[in-house]
């Protein structure tokens, strides 16, 4: 059986997404939480494969309380560029605290899910994968959406298109990882509105 699934359009999308001072105050208030006690969250889970010079973490991490927790499986291949393969990799993988039930998994394209609909999103450049942070940032982004929009599906979906579409204009204009990392910041400062209509690529 079909489902439908809702998507925002730009004006929608601006004007339930804010990066306001009551956004700062999510963010702010997880770490009081997890500076008092107030968050799960268990060691880091590392695996050494010294034969091939590389490494797996695994972090994740609950607040009680909320509707779903993010799960990060990081990567470190450090012989890769004698490949021509990006060193870091790895994905994010969103889930439902109530059932468990995989909620959105980031990669190469993005999918996300409610258990019954299913988005893809196609925006992103490989540029992302070469820096460190941006898992944890389109996480952040993510919480943003979800505290503004009451359809998680659509929140994240959009989230994660948003901050992949400023991937693609960082990478367009970048000499290289180091500069990538400071014109993905300013492109998600400021984003044009233009922009996001012409790229967002969610089916």
């Amino acid at each position: 059986m079909g489902h439908d699934i809702r998507v925002l359009t730009e004006a929608e999308l601006r004007a339930a997404m804010r990066l306001d001072p009551a956004t700062v105050d999510v963010v702010e208030r997880a770490f009081t939480a997890l500076a008092k006690g107030g968050v799960i969250m268990p060691p880091i889970m590392s695996m050494d494969l010294e034969a091939v010079n590389g490494e797996v973490d695994v972090k994740t991490a609950f607040i009680p309380g909320f509707d779903h927790f993010a799960l990060k499986v990081s990567t470190g291949f450090f012989g890769n560029a004698n490949l021509g393969l990006p060193s870091l990799g790895g994905l994010m993988v969103l889930l439902s605290a109530q059932t468990g039930a995989v909620v959105a998994v980031t990669g190469a394209v993005d999918l996300i899910t409610d258990g019954e609909r299913v988005v893809e999103c196609h925006n992103g450049d490989p540029m992302m994968t070469r820096v460190t942070g941006t898992g944890c940032a389109v996480s952040a982004i993510a919480g943003a959406f979800l505290a503004v929009e009451p359809d998680p599906l659509t929140a994240v979906a959009h989230a994660l298109a948003v901050f992949g579409i400023a991937g693609e204009g960082a990478a367009e204009s970048c000499n290289g990882p180091g500069s990538f990392q400071v014109k993905l910041l300013d492109l998600l400062f400021d984003l044009d509105r233009q922009l996001i209509a012409d790229r967002v690529r969610l089916r």
